[in-house]
């Protein structure tokens, strides 16, 4: 019974570690449609929270904007500038 434990364990570390590179290294294409890309994410962070490794959604926020590409670099400066990662929500940065 312990080994099956440490087993289980083992194996949800590794998943927690990968979702966490995939989180931090999480970019939006240039071909990538609004809605895509939102999917790719939210699948992450929904990943995440299921193994009991939540993320706030100020860090969501912050984490999406600077995955944004070049060509939405205006739209960028803006929400960076709002300083209120907590009240937005993750579709509306990309809705607008």
């Amino acid at each position: 019974m312990q080994i099956r434990l440490r087993n289980l364990d083992t194996s949800k570390r590794a998943k927690i570690d990968i979702l966490c590179s995939q989180y931090e290294n999480f970019n939006m294409h240039e071909n990538d449609s609004n809605d895509n890309m939102i999917t790719r994410f939210t699948k992450i962070t929904n990943s995440l929270t299921s193994l009991d490794n939540a993320i706030g959604n100020d860090k969501k926020v912050r984490n999406v904007i600077r995955a944004l590409p070049p060509s939405w670099e205006v739209k960028a400066i803006i929400l960076k500038e709002l300083k209120d990662e907590e009240k937005i929500e993750l579709i509306g940065i990309i809705g607008n």
